[in-house]
């Protein structure tokens, strides 16, 4: 008889995890079934087990995929667009941003696409709010200071001039110092960029050496000393002591994660 399918989430798939990560000597055929799982899906998921962290950090725990948008190129390059142009002042509204979308469409020779704001006027606020609340929120241990309001220039009145000394300090904010780009000219960029990662195969990014690494380089030296901690030559008590760290270490990556600002996506370069 066969086995049904089962799509395992997030949590599950850790939970496998831990379970080999206790005894990793243990037989894969013993553990899958007292899981209750084909050998095959066991084996899936401890292969995959770098791409199941970052998923944990990156997406709620109870989801099943890592849901991507379906034209990602696409969404980057807009993105991309809409950030230059209004840092550089201009306003955007949905009409513009739906005939943006088919200019870079068409430059990415992406067949069958028409932007559409039908699915986004569907969504009611009740929606949206709802949205928030399932998501939650993540509170950062460290308060963040308020940043100094600018000191008002001494004796500005002196000066009998017909504006404030805010008129003064901002009146080039909006001056453009530069054009902004092409649909081709980020198109190109972003087709130069997918070719470099590409070349980069699976190599983590290791940054600067300064400050704390990505999230990304920490998951990973943590499969590097998991394969070493699960050879033979390592003893049971230092196999404890490491799965105790790794879990600690995880919890405490996953309880720094700070909900962003929608502003955050749209600073000003």
């Amino acid at each position: 008889m066969s086995r049904k399918r089962k799509a395992l989430s997030f949590k599950e798939k850790l939970d496998i995890l831990r379970k080999v990560d206790e005894d990793p000597k243990r037989k894969r055929t013993e553990l899958a079934k007292e899981l209750g799982l084909a050998t095959s899906t066991l084996s899936t998921v401890v292969g995959q087990r770098e791409t199941i962290m970052k998923n944990v950090l990156s997406f709620n725990v109870n989801a099943k995929q890592a849901k991507t948008a379906q034209h990602v190129k696409l969404e980057e390059t807009l993105l991309t667009w809409f950030k230059e142009v209004t840092a550089a002042g201009v306003n955007i509204d949905g009409k513009v941003l739906r005939e943006k979308a088919d200019e870079f469409a068409l430059a990415l020779h992406i067949d069958g696409f028409q932007a559409s704001a039908m699915a986004w006027d569907r969504v009611t606020p009740t929606t949206v709010a709802n949205c928030f609340g399932k998501c939650g929120f993540f509170r950062s241990p460290e308060e963040v200071p308020p940043e100094p309001e600018d000191p008002t220039i001494e004796d500005w009145e002196q000066l009998n001039v017909e504006c404030t000394s805010d008129d003064f300090c901002t009146v080039d904010d909006n001056l453009a110092t530069c054009g902004t780009r092409t649909v081709e000219d980020i198109v190109e960029e972003a087709a130069c960029g997918a070719a470099d990662s590409s070349d980069d195969g699976d190599d983590i990014d290791v940054g600067d050496g300064e400050g704390p690494p990505p999230a990304a380089e920490t998951l990973h030296a943590l499969d590097v000393l998991r394969r070493a901690v699960a050879a033979d030559e390592v003893s049971d008590d230092t196999c404890r002591r490491f799965y105790a760290f790794e879990q600690s270490l995880l919890g405490d990556l996953a309880k720094k994660k700070r909900q962003k600002d929608i502003r955050d996506f749209f600073i000003k370069k």
